[in-house]
Order: structure tokens, then sequence, then C-alpha cells
């Protein structure tokens, strides 16, 4: 069996810094302007340069949101299983740490795959630790997160925002508080989706087919 995560990696890291710029240069608040034919003063926006980002899960997507994170020259931290150096994290720390770095990060990302250590990672105590000009990030599961508490805390603009693509449930029911926040950018479980995508899988497999052949090891062999 084979991981596609790194083929899935360049997209979801483009996601991620596309969305930032997107919330951290206002664009959002000249949508409606246009719509209205409204020209106003210029709003000003924080440029992504000497921002902290906060990634965790540093595997084949965090690491790739890591290198594009520092060429717009920001500050790397990364929370892995084990604590090491990686190529474009400042640090990279284990997950006792994670309370640690969140008061830091101008940027906090969630990567990580679910499971028993990861459920609801971020809870209320960790949305508390966070700035409240921060601005949380989850491509991951929404189960990494107690959507609960992060629905409070930018209920009560504990932080400056968020950019979701995963939720608790999807479809995302239409009950749910998130459609009706004015700090939240929703996207429908599509940040690992792009014309490229397919041809990279399809290239993966016939590399890896033609590996097989001669019983060589895979390409992202689990």
């Amino acid at each position: 069996m084979t991981n596609t995560s790194g083929v899935h990696a360049v997209t979801i890291a483009e996601y991620v810094l596309g969305g930032l710029l997107y919330i951290n240069h206002n664009l959002d608040k000249y949508l409606p302007l246009k719509q209205e034919k409204h020209w106003i003063a210029p709003i000003s926006g924080e440029d992504l340069d000497q921002k902290t980002i906060c990634i965790i899960g540093a595997g084949h997507i965090g690491a790739e949101i890591g290198r594009k994170a520092k060429a717009f020259d920001m500050k790397v931290l990364g929370i892995k299983r084990t604590a090491q150096k990686l190529e474009y994290f400042d640090e990279v720390h284990d997950f006792g740490q994670l309370r640690s770095l969140l008061p830091l990060a101008d940027f906090v990302v969630m990567a990580v795959p679910l499971n028993s250590d990861t459920y609801h990672l971020m809870g209320e105590e960790e949305f508390a630790l966070m700035k409240e000009d921060a601005v949380f990030v989850n491509i991951a599961r929404g189960d990494t997160v107690d959507e609960e508490a992060l629905i409070r805390a930018l209920q009560e603009k504990r932080m400056k925002g968020a950019l979701l693509d995963v939720f608790h449930e999807e479809p995302l029911p239409v009950s749910n508080p998130l459609w009706e926040l004015d700090n939240v950018i929703l996207t429908p479980h599509s940040s690992a989706i792009s014309k490229n995508v397919t041809r990279k899988v399809i290239k993966m497999f016939k590399d890896n087919y033609e590996r097989y052949q001669k019983s060589e090891r895979l390409i992202n062999e689990l």
C-alpha cells in the first residue's frame, strides 16, 4: 500500500498559504464592495513576512506548508510525534510542547492524521492560549478539533478567524453556526483538489507499477 499524501501536499500547501494571504490582506472585505460598485479608501492588510506559523503535524503535507511559509520569510514552528530537525522549520517539538507554542503563533495549522492521540487535540484550553489576532486553519480531519470549542472561540472573537476545510459532520449541516460567522472561511473538503493532482496520482501509479515489476521499493510505501 502507498500513501498519496505526498501527491496532495503541494495543492494543500498552496490552499493554506493562499487562504492566509486572502485573510491577512482583507480581500474578503472587497468582494461585497465590488458587487455594490462602491469605491472606498484602501483597507490596510498585513504581510506574512516575519509572522509565526505553527504547523501541527509535520509530515508530507505539513512539511510542504512549512517550505512555502519559509519562502514568505515566516518563522516556522512544527509539532511532530518526535522532536527533530527538519528543513525549512525553525523549530520542531513533540506534542507535549503544543500548549507552549500556541501563544507564539500568528497562524495555527492542523495537518495531523486522525487517531486516538489527535482526537480533539485542539480544544477549549488550546484555543484559549491562542493570540486574539491569530488565525486557525484545519486541513486535517474535522475531529482533530473540538468543533463546539472552536465555534465558541470564534463567536466570542477570541481569535481573528479561521480557514476550515474539514468538519465534524460533512456535508456541514445548514444549522451549524459556522455558516453564520463572518470571521470564518469555509470550503467543502476541497483543499486537496486541483487539476494537477489527478495527473500526479496517475504518474505515481505508473512509476510504482514499474517498480513493482522490478521488485523495487514503492514510492511512499506504507
